[in-house]
């Protein structure tokens, strides 16, 4: 139990091998840090394209059809006395 507890720190020495790097490429691209990182950035660059290309289908679909539906249910829903 003594061995996990009682551990040395490193921290030190990671900190100096860190900086002895020069800034070749920042902390969290560093190791599979790199994998990770630009996996995300490509789901999220897909998943931000896919979204607004969506989006613009939709309006360009409804454009004139769903203004010429909202009208049709407003009159239908208008009650008697306003017709």
């Amino acid at each position: 139990m003594d061995a996990i507890i009682n551990r040395p720190n490193r921290i030190r020495e990671k900190q100096i091998a860190y900086q002895a790097e020069g800034g070749k490429a920042p902390v969290y691209l560093r190791g599979n840090g790199k994998i990770w990182f630009r996996a995300y950035m490509a789901l999220f660059t897909v998943s931000f394209v896919g979204a607004n290309f969506q989006l613009i289908q939709y309006v360009r679909v409804s454009g004139k059809a769903g203004l010429s539906i909202l009208l049709a249910e407003s009159v239908v829903l208008r009650p008697s006395y306003e017709r």
